[in-house]
Formats: C-alpha cells, structure tokens, sequence
C-alpha cells in the first residue's frame, strides 16, 4: 500500500475538519429550527448556514474515494484484506453508538428521533439507530464497490464521472420515490456521484493548477450555485414547504452546488503552504477525531437543547 504524503494527511484532515463542522451546523440548526422557521426575521440567515453546511457528506463521501484512489495506485488490492480492515476501523464504534443510543432512548424514550426502528440487527444493518448513523452502512456499501468503480474510473475516466453525475441527477429528481430523507440518504447510489468524484479530484486539481482562470471560474460557479440553491430554500420555506424538505440533500441544486464546493475546498486545501500547517491544527485534529464526534454529536445535542437548563 502506497504511504500518504504529509500534504495528502493534511488536505485529508483538514478537509474532514470543515465537513464536520458543517455536519454539525446542519444538526444544530435544525435542533433549533423553531425559533428560526419560517415566521422569524432571520430565517433567512439560518437557511442561508443550512445550506452553505450542505457540502458535508458529500465531501466525506468523495474524501473516501480519494483516499482509496491515492492509496491504491500501482500496488496490488486484496479485496478481502481491504474489506477486514475498513470493518475494523468502522463497525466497533458504530456497533457501540448504536447500543448507547438505544440504551438511552429506552430511559429517555422522547429524545427518540425516528420512529419504530425495528430489532438491533436491522438497526445495524439501516443505520436508523439514531439520524446521523445511515452514513456508515452507506459509506461501508461505497467500500465494497470501490474495486468496480476504480476500474470504471480507470478505463473511462471522464465518462464515468459525467455518467455519475446525470445518473444523480435523475436519481434526485425522482427521489421522492425512495421514500423521506432519511430513507434517500441510507442508500449508497444517492451519494454515488460524489464517490466518483473523489477519485477524479487528482485529476481535476491537475488541471486546475494550469491555469488561474480556471480556478477563478471554480470558485464564482460555487458562490453563485450556493446563492441559487439558498434562494431557492428560503422561498420554500416563506411559501410553507417543511424545511427539512425544502433543505435536504437530495436537491438537484445542492448536488450541483456540494459538487463544485467539493473541488474549490479541495483546491483551497492545496493552496496551503506546508509552514502554515501548524496554523490549521485545531481543524486538523478536528479532521482526525471527525468520525467519533459524526457518531455520537447528536447526544450532545440533545444535552444542549432537550433540557431545561
């Protein structure tokens, strides 16, 4: 297996750090959605941050796909080997987030956030022990299928990523068949295109870096396709959509805007000098502890919010 450099640790982390942040400003906005939806005057600020935040899967999800990407280049993959070594890293502290959630929601039954989740074993397998815990049987499923889609990648590299993308895009605009959003987010093929392009961000950066012009189009296609897709959820919400409707993942828009925003953080990542690392570390640690603190935020959460102080 190819060793990260220090510069693919840090872009790693410190990318992870801001997609964790995001994550929990999406849950902490929602947590107080009450005060903010729709009849306050500052709806719009809200709205605005939900969907600023809303590159925050995606950008986990490609980040898998890149780290897999780089360290697989040129070096032989034992499929099994890589199987066993993911379900290490994921499934003991996941197993274990889902047994303290249900051992709290059996005390403290009102802090429940789904409805009947069904048996351990199907709560494993679903990820519906709690909100936030779809993304690790979808993320493990992206896991399994990384052999097919590097060598779709591979062989057809541009191809595969516009073929993703307009496969997401008429995913997303029949999403309502997949039932609410938590069960559109719990299946792997609702995140595939961001998977795809975590794998095509090598190349992408390449060409990037070969021209300033570029790299400024990058960056005004991601303020202005953010400035659409807030606009367009602060209207929702003023005509009386439910926001988490009106804000959900699975908008055209948003796949649209996480997208470009998934390169220009990447870019920007690239950008920083390796003495200014030291500077970064507080996002960086972040980066490093993000998938302990995406399992068990929402605890705290309900600390902050479900009791009367």
């Amino acid at each position: 297996m190819a060793k990260p450099t220090a510069r693919d640790a840090f872009v790693n982390n410190i990318l992870r750090g801001l997609a964790i942040l995001a994550v929990l400003a999406i849950h902490t906005l929602s947590s107080i959605h009450g005060d903010y939806y729709p009849s306050s005057g500052w709806s719009w600020v809200a709205i605005g941050l939900d969907q600023l935040s809303r590159f925050s899967v995606p950008l986990f999800v490609a980040l898998s796909g890149y780290s897999f990407w780089q360290k697989y280049q040129g070096v032989p993959f034992h499929f099994w080997d890589f199987v066993k070594r993911q379900a290490g890293k994921l499934l003991p502290l996941y197993i274990g987030a889902s047994l303290l959630f249900n051992l709290i929601f059996f005390f403290i039954p009102s802090w429940k956030a789904l409805g009947d989740v069904g048996p351990l074993w199907l709560q494993l397998v679903r990820g519906s022990a709690d909100y936030q815990l779809y993304f690790v049987p979808m993320i493990f499923e992206l896991y399994l299928l990384f052999p097919l889609v590097k060598k779709l990648v591979e062989k057809l590299p541009w191809i595969s990523l516009a073929a993703a993308f307009i496969f997401e895009w008429w995913l997303y605009a029949h999403a309502t068949v997949l039932g609410n959003d938590q069960e559109q987010y719990r299946w792997f093929f609702t995140w595939i295109f961001y998977y795809v392009l975590g794998m095509h961000l090598p190349r992408i950066h390449r060409h990037l870096t070969q021209s300033s012009a570029t790299r400024s189009s990058l960056y005004i296609a991601t303020a202005v396709s953010f400035l659409f897709v807030a606009t367009g959820a602060i209207q929702a919400v003023g005509s009386g959509v439910d926001p988490i409707i009106a804000m959900r993942f699975t908008e055209i828009g948003t796949l649209v805007y996480a997208g470009f925003a998934i390169v220009a953080l990447f870019t920007l990542a690239h950008c920083i000098g390796e003495g200014s690392f030291k500077s970064w570390r507080p996002l960086v640690q972040l980066g490093i502890w993000s998938y302990p603190i995406y399992l068990f935020h929402t605890l705290l959460l309900r600390l902050v919010f479900r009791i009367p102080w």
